[in-house]
């Protein structure tokens, strides 16, 4: 368990290392306009600092991954926290970009839950035993509606 904290340590420290050096690479480039444009992601790519940033915050996703193997959520969470408290914005903008990169990924596995729901057959409810003469069998209030193309299985 000791590692788990030494790894959320480093992942902490790792995306404030790279927020730092990415918001240094940002400032020093060479820009005769005011604002983003596309130009800049081209010059600030091309810059040792910026690319050693990346890499930092590739480094403390995958130590924050293995912490989360080992530590109860709620300590990786509060060390990240702590971290969004410091650098607000690099932050926000590494967790948005973790977030919609990683949105592909729940819609693929949600498709392999949805073929696997279909591929298995329906299970058949176990029938009632038979009813004697002592044991009354209550109708019930509606009638089914049939299942059909139109109608799935699931909403009847």
């Amino acid at each position: 368990m000791w590692w788990g904290l030494l790894c959320a340590l480093a992942a902490a420290c790792a995306y404030g290392i790279a927020s730092v050096m990415q918001a240094i690479a940002a400032r020093s480039t060479a820009d005769d306009s005011y604002g983003v444009n596309p130009g800049l992601l081209v010059r600030v790519l091309g810059q040792w600092r910026f690319l050693l940033g990346l890499g930092l915050d590739v480094l403390g996703f995958v130590a924050q991954l293995a912490a989360l193997r080992v530590l109860p959520l709620f300590v990786v969470v509060v060390l990240a926290f702590a971290l969004l408290i410091a650098y607000p914005w690099p932050v926000l903008a590494t967790a948005t970009i973790i977030y919609l990169a990683s949105l592909p990924f729940g819609f693929m596995s949600y498709r392999n839950h949805q073929r696997r729901d279909v591929s298995v057959p329906a299970q058949q409810p176990a029938t009632a035993p038979a009813a004697d003469a002592t044991t009354t069998v209550a109708a019930p209030s509606h009638p089914e509606p049939p299942a059909g193309p139109e109608r799935p299985a699931r909403l009847n």
